[in-house]
Parts: C-alpha cells; sequence; structure tokens
C-alpha cells in the first residue's frame, strides 16, 4: 500500500500543471527580483564590453585565368597559356591561407597593439596614440603581457609590466618557450632611449603625426606585443571568405574588429597582396617562357650560322656552280615536310606522357594544358580532359561545403576513377598510334634520303645543307616571332581578380555587444534562475504545497481546506483573507453533517502531527464557527504540555488540570462562557509540569466527557500533537470523531504515513484530514453574500486567532 501511495504522489507532481504555476506565482517577488538583476548585468555588460564592427568587402575572379600568347608547336605546352583555369574554390583557400595572411600583418606591423582606458574597459587604438613602440631587431621579446606606461614630464616615462608565467620569442628563430615565474618590473626610461631587458628589447617613440594628450589624460596606457603565428591565426579565425552565387565568381571578405579602420587596412592590404602573387605568379611563368625561348634562339642561331658558312665554304671550293634538279628539289621539299609531321609526333608523344602523368596526381590536374594549346585536334581527349577538370572543381565545392565525409563526395570520388580510367585508356592507345605514326614518317624519310644517296654527290651535299640551312632559319624566324608575342603578352600582364566593393565598416554600428539580444538574454537569466531554483526545490521538496495535491494522495478523506488568514493591512487585503478564513471554517462546519451523519458522535478530536501546523487555531475557529450558526459547543484544552486555548482570558480562570488533579471538585467550576458569545463554552488547561499521561489516562476524564455529551451538540478537544508523544492514544478511544492537520507547505508528505500508523494502531474511526492555510486565491470568495448577512449572523472574524 506504501509503494502504491508513493507512486502516485510522484505520478501526481508530475502532471499536476496549474498547482506548479501557482506555487510558481508565490515567488513573484524573487522572480521580479531576479530580473531586475539579469537586466542590471546585461547593462552593466553593455556599458563595458568593447564593442566589434564588422568589415567585409567583395572581389571578382576571372575564372578563365587565361591569356593568349599564340601557339607554338616546338615548346612544350607551347606559350599560349599564362595560366591555367581557376578553381574559384582553390582561390578561396589562397586568400585564407596562413603565409598570405601573415604576409600581411608583418606588412602591417599588426603585431603591437595600444590600448586606453581604465580598470574596467580597455579601448584599443590605430594610429592617434601618445607614443609607438619600435621593437629592436633579432632580440628577444615578450608577448600576451601588457606594458603599462605611464608619460612624466622632460620627455620621460615610466614603463611597468607584472606576470606570474609568460611567453618569450628567441629572437634569432622567432620560436616561443614559456617562463614559469614572476615578472615584476618598474623603471623610468627616457623617450627615445632603448630599453633592453631579457625579455623585451625595444625603444618608446613620440608619434610622427600631432595626438591631442587632453584625449587621454587621466586613462590608463598600455601596449602589448603578439606573436605573428598566434596573432596570425586569430585573424584566420575570424576571416570569412565566401562565395554568395554559386553561379558567379564573386568572393566576399568579410572580418571583424574593435577598430573599424584596422580591420579595412588589413583588407585592403590581404588583397593587394593576393593580386600580387596571382601577378607574380603570373610573370614568373611568362619570364620562364622567354627564358626558353631564347635558349632555343641561342642554340638555332649558331646551328643556322655553322649551316649558312658550311654551304658558303661548299659553293666556294666548287669552281663551276652546281644545279639541283627537279627531282631532287622534290625530294628535300618532301623531307621537309616528313621533318615537321616528325617535329609534331614527338611533341605529340612527349605532351601524352606528360599528361599520363598529371592524371595519376590529383594536385596536377589543374595544371593540365589542353591539347589544342600543342597543335592535337583529338575531340575525344578535349572531352575528356574537361569532364576530369569538372569533376575535380565540382569535388572542391562539395569538399569546402559539406566535409570529407559527405556521401556526394564519395559519388563524385567514384566518377573521378571512372573518367581517369578512361582517360588513361584514351592517352595509352594515342600513344601507342603516335609511335606507329612515328616509325611510318621515319620509314618514308629513310627511303627518300637512300634515293637521293644515287644522285651526284655534289648535288646531293647541296640539297641537305640547303634543307638543313632553310630548317634552321624557319626555326629560327618562328621563335622570334614567339619570343616577341610572349613579350607583348608579358607587357600586357594584368590581374585575374579586381575589387568591386572596396573594404568598409557593414552596418551602422557593432555587432558586438548587441544590446536587445544581451537584455533579452539577462531577461531569460533573470527568469531561469529563480525557475530553475524552484523546479530543484521541489523535485527536493517533500512538503505538501496544495489541497489538490493532498486530496489526491491521502488515503483519508479531506474534510475541508482552511485559507491562509494574512496579518497585512496593506490596501485592506486583510479583510478579503478574513472573509475566506470565516468561509472555509464554514464550509468545514457544513460538512460535519454529512461526513457525520449520527447525532450521538459529537466529540470531535483535533490533532497534527507537530507543532505549528495550525491545530489550536483550527480547533478554536472551528467551534466559534460552530458557536456563531446557532450550535451549543464546548471547546477543551487537553494539550497539557503546550496549552494555548484563549491564553489570555484564561490565565486566571481554574482548569481541567485542576479538576482532574482534584483541586477543583465541581465540573462546573472549570467551564467557562466565551465573552459575547452564550453558544460557546471552554475548558482551558495550564501547563503540567509532571506526566500528563496520568491526567489523559484518569477515570475522571472519562466520565467528564460523558457527562458534558448530555450538554452540548459538539465538542471540540485540542489534542496534543501526535508527532513526539503518545498522549493522542490515551484519549483517542473517547472522541467520535478524528482530524488531523496538515499545514500547506510546512508538513511533509511523509506525515500522512506517520498518522496512518497512529490511525492503525489507536483503532481510530471517522478520521479525516484537514489542510490549513492554503493560499487564499484558490479559495472561492463569497463577499457579496456575507455582506448580506452582516445582520443575521455575528461575525466571528474579528475573532480569529492566528497560530
Amino acid at each position: 500500500m506504501d509503494s502504491a501511495r508513493t507512486i502516485e504522489r510522484n505520478s501526481f507532481r508530475e502532471v499536476n500543471l496549474k498547482e506548479f504555476l501557482i506555487r510558481i506565482f508565490s515567488y513573484k517577488w524573487l522572480f521580479l527580483a531576479s530580473i531586475l538583476l539579469g537586466l542590471g548585468l546585461a547593462y552593466l555588460y553593455n556599458k563595458i564590453a568593447t564593442p566589434r564592427y564588422a568589415v567585409g568587402t567583395s572581389i571578382l575572379i576571372d575564372a578563365s585565368g587565361s591569356q593568349n600568347l599564340g601557339k607554338s608547336r616546338f615548346l612544350e605546352g607551347g606559350v599560349s597559356q599564362i595560366d591555367a583555369d581557376k578553381n574559384i574554390f582553390n582561390e578561396m583557400g589562397v586568400l585564407t591561407s596562413f603565409s598570405l595572411v601573415k604576409q600581411t600583418l608583418e606588412e602591417l606591423n599588426f603585431d603591437i597593439t595600444y590600448k586606453a582606458g581604465s580598470w574596467y574597459k580597455m579601448e584599443e587604438y590605430y594610429g592617434n596614440f601618445p607614443f609607438r613602440v619600435i621593437l629592436l631587431d633579432s632580440m628577444s621579446q615578450i608577448h600576451g603581457v601588457p606594458f603599462e606606461v605611464k608619460l612624466m614630464p622632460n620627455e620621460q616615462y615610466q614603463l611597468s609590466i607584472k606576470s606570474d608565467k609568460f611567453y618569450v620569442s628567441d629572437g634569432l628563430t622567432g620560436d616561443l618557450f614559456k617562463v614559469e615565474k614572476p615578472l615584476d618590473f618598474t623603471k623610468i626610461y627616457n623617450i627615445g632611449e632603448d630599453v633592453k631587458h631579457e625579455y623585451f628589447n625595444f625603444a618608446l617613440m613620440l608619434p610622427e603625426e600631432e595626438v591631442d594628450a587632453a584625449q587621454f589624460a587621466g586613462q590608463d596606457l598600455t601596449f602589448e606585443l603578439h606573436h605573428i603565428t598566434d596573432l596570425t591565426n586569430a585573424y584566420l579565425g575570424k576571416l570569412n571568405v565566401s562565395q554568395p552565387d554559386v553561379q558567379a565568381s564573386i568572393l566576399k571578405l568579410k572580418t571583424e574588429g574593435p577598430v573599424v579602420q584596422k580591420e579595412i587596412q588589413f583588407l585592403e592590404n590581404l588583397i593587394s597582396n593576393y593580386i600580387f602573387v596571382n601577378l607574380e605568379k603570373r610573370d614568373e611563368i611568362a619570364s620562364s617562357k622567354e627564358a626558353f625561348i631564347r635558349d632555343q634562339l641561342g642554340d638555332i642561331s649558331v646551328s643556322l650560322s655553322r649551316a649558312e658558312s658550311k654551304m658558303s665554304r661548299f659553293r666556294g671550293s666548287n669552281n663551276s656552280t652546281v644545279n639541283i634538279d627537279q627531282k631532287v628539289s622534290s625530294n628535300m621539299s618532301r623531307l621537309e615536310d616528313l621533318d615537321k609531321e616528325l617535329n609534331q609526333i614527338e611533341l605529340n608523344i612527349k605532351y601524352y606522357k606528360q599528361l599520363l602523368g598529371y592524371i595519376e596526381n590529383s594536385d596536377n590536374v589543374s595544371r593540365i594544358i589542353a591539347p589544342s594549346a600543342v597543335g592535337i585536334d583529338d575531340p575525344l581527349l578535349n572531352e575528356n580532359i574537361l569532364e576530369l577538370k569538372n569533376l575535380y572543381s565540382e569535388r572542391t565545392k562539395n569538399k569546402f561545403y559539406k566535409g570529407e565525409k559527405s556521401y556526394d563526395l564519395e559519388i563524385l570520388d567514384q566518377q573521378i576513377d571512372n573518367t581517369t580510367a578512361a582517360l588513361r585508356e584514351n592517352v595509352r592507345n594515342l600513344i601507342r598510334s603516335s609511335e606507329l605514326a612515328n616509325k611510318d614518317r621515319k620509314g618514308r624519310k629513310g627511303s627518300i634520303e637512300r634515293e637521293l644517296r644515287t644522285l651526284p654527290r655534289s648535288q646531293r651535299q647541296l640539297g641537305q645543307q640547303k634543307r638543313q640551312s632553310t630548317l634552321y632559319e624557319d626555326l629560327y624566324n618562328y621563335l622570334s616571332q614567339e619570343l616577341a608575342k610572349t613579350g607583348i603578352a608579358r607587357a600586357a600582364n594584368i590581374t585575374n581578380a579586381r575589387i568591386l566593393d572596396a573594404p568598409r565598416m557593414l552596418g551602422s554600428g557593432p555587432i558586438a555587444p548587441q544590446k536587445k539580444l544581451t537584455y533579452l538574454l539577462g531577461l531569460l537569466l533573470g527568469l531561469t534562475l529563480p525557475f530553475g531554483w524552484i523546479v530543484l526545490k521541489s523535485s527536493m521538496d517533500n512538503t505538501i504545497y496544495s489541497a489538490s495535491q493532498l486530496e489526491k494522495i491521502a488515503p483519508l478523506p479531506v474534510a475541508a481546506s482552511i485559507a491562509h488568514l494574512s496579518t497585512k493591512t496593506l490596501f485592506g487585503k486583510n479583510k478579503r483573507t478574513q472573509w475566506q478564513v470565516e468561509e472555509s471554517f464554514r464550509d468545514l462546519s457544513a460538512n460535519l453533517q454529512f461526513l457525520i451523519n449520527d447525532p450521538d458522535k459529537k466529540v470531535i478530536g483535533i490533532t497534527s502531527t507537530i507543532s505549528n501546523e495550525g491545530k489550536t487555531f483550527c480547533a478554536t475557529n472551528l467551534a466559534l464557527s460552530l458557536a456563531t450558526s446557532g450550535k451549543k459547543v464546548l471547546l477543551i484544552d487537553l494539550d497539557f504540555r503546550n496549552p494555548s486555548v484563549f491564553r489570555e482570558i484564561s490565565a486566571t480562570k481554574e482548569g481541567l488540570d485542576q479538576y482532574l488533579i482534584g483541586k477543583v471538585v465541581l465540573a462546573e467550576k472549570i467551564i467557562h462562557q466565551y465573552p459575547s458569545l452564550e453558544t460557546l463554552d471552554f475548558i482551558p488547561t495550564k501547563h503540567y509540569d509532571k506526566n500528563p499521561h496520568e491526567l489523559l489516562a484518569s477515570s475522571k476524564l472519562q466520565i467528564l466527557l460523558g457527562e458534558l455529551r448530555h450538554h452540548y451538540d459538539y465538542i471540540i478537544v485540542d489534542s496534543p500533537a501526535v508527532g513526539s508523544v503518545s498522549d493522542y492514544l490515551l484519549v483517542a478511544n473517547q472522541l467520535d470523531v478524528h482530524f488531523f492537520i496538515l499545514r500547506n507547505q510546512v508538513s511533509q508528505i511523509d506525515f500522512i504515513d506517520d498518522l496512518m500508523k497512529l490511525k492503525e494502531k489507536g483503532e481510530m474511526e471517522n478520521t479525516f484530514f484537514i489542510l490549513n492555510d492554503v493560499n487564499p486565491k484558490s479559495y472561492k470568495k463569497r463577499f457579496a453574500y456575507y455582506g448580506q448577512q452582516k445582520g443575521k449572523v455575528q461575525n466571528f472574524v474579528t475573532r480569529l486567532f492566528s497560530f
């Protein structure tokens, strides 16, 4: 039974939302104080937090990234391409690369920050500061600890630094090492004097521009050194590069910081360095092409000079002019054509083998030169290479947005493997066919050379020398033309990126702290803290907190709920609660007729488990309520340990204790009428120093109660509390009705089990619970009705006794 009752109680706690909300409302002043505290903290945070501003820019990337310089079949990859096709996601990676950001920060000297303010708020400055710091090269420097500077007259200043542990960079290598020992340094220096210490080395100088000293009057001045690696990581953490539209090659760059101009300067220099890197790369490619062509021209120029000299000596050695007939000229022309074809075939084979190596490494796919650039017109090969590039571009995009473990990435990897296999097989076939073509051309060339060997020696030699001279001359002229084209393209070398929007502050104010959001969070905090406290307290609380809860868990009927009696007089609210208390006792009086449908059962015992639950309060006011309704009522104080019924008016009167010990013989002597209420009598008692058991077990008490039954409609017995003594059991068999008083938010749920054990031990019948001190707002109001009854029924509110 106990376990079932426990389960029932727990389930009730979970579902009774209405009672929980009422309980929360009872802590309204706690909520109000907590909300005010939360809003106050939000206000302080908005005041002392350092504002942060967003700065952004946008650039347009030319995704094709190519510049045509003219085609050449003699150069590997040709000079027809200065740059390969650009992947927009690769460019995003370049912009957020550690090396580029580090280079930008080093150029801007952001490794020193200057601040001014007070102990609770320091504001960072970029320029317009009372001093500047020049670091001494190749010297150790301390990082992450602020230096305090106090400017003094005569161009002097006081330098102070204090820290328990810190990091110092090596002046030669730049490596950081941790120092775990206290540092407390203060010294006066002259402006411009070198500050040399084991851990820091610099010179403090006056600014080059004029600074308004009054602006910094009364403020603390500090500066702090940052290691370039930590600073770079910090900027990488707040730098955001995004592509707002996947169909466009526009990139948006965004960063944030406490000083707008500083962040603008960072973005301007970052983009400038990015553009310079692209131009430098393109210029490097063009320079390498020019160097290659010049080297080839030098070799060919020597070969051409030798061929012309040899031909001139040959003509001079023959006294008569050697004429080349038509057959020799035809064979020589055919040899020139075959040489050109062989050159093209050998270039193709070299391109195919290079392409075969590129497709095995994904990092080199972007460097693949289009076949048409080397004179290869193969639609299938062009299609395969274009498809592979597109797949790698799509893979980079998916990896950027969805991460390494994306399912789409697995599909793309499979497609890349299939396309790579097809391309590899196609290239191998092309290499085999080109080698066959090369063998065929060499065979035809050999046939022509054998035929020429049958001609007269002088004609054959003249034809060969003329063919070599013509070949070198054509090649020299062609390379000279290509060199001129390369020079023109290099002179016209322009960047493939341009700025659309110059760096500027985004929005009209700081992005942090967001004042409205901060106040909202403060409000939520003010609501959450007391709510959490109430929930935690409720989960650990074992008290009875509502009438509906008691009705749910009580194994006995609840006879009535007694409203809380307020002693406050603000706005007359005490009058309102008095009426509610009066109403609750009238309900209890009315319920007696339904609970006890036997006129002979008129002795009512009222007890509780512990003191301060309102036992005497309920007994007294139940007697007043019944007497006011016209019933003849007797109130007996049977609590010898703590007598309290009508204490003030019964102090000098004879009581029950004197009757039971024999000092008073007649019962009439201890029965007293309540002033101005003829229907109410009471028997007081006084504190009994000895063991009250002998009085409660006295036969005189049993006889007295038997005689009094014939003279009263109801006898209310204010009995001892049952929590620590067994006094109540001694008189329980003389009582007809038993009311166990439980006080709202005071009595423990476990008390119910104790009372049930007492009931079973005393074999009590007609046992009920009364819940005292219930929230008046949950009790029904009948002010209008009782206002109409004032002339008919005596108002006993003025006689209510608080407990």
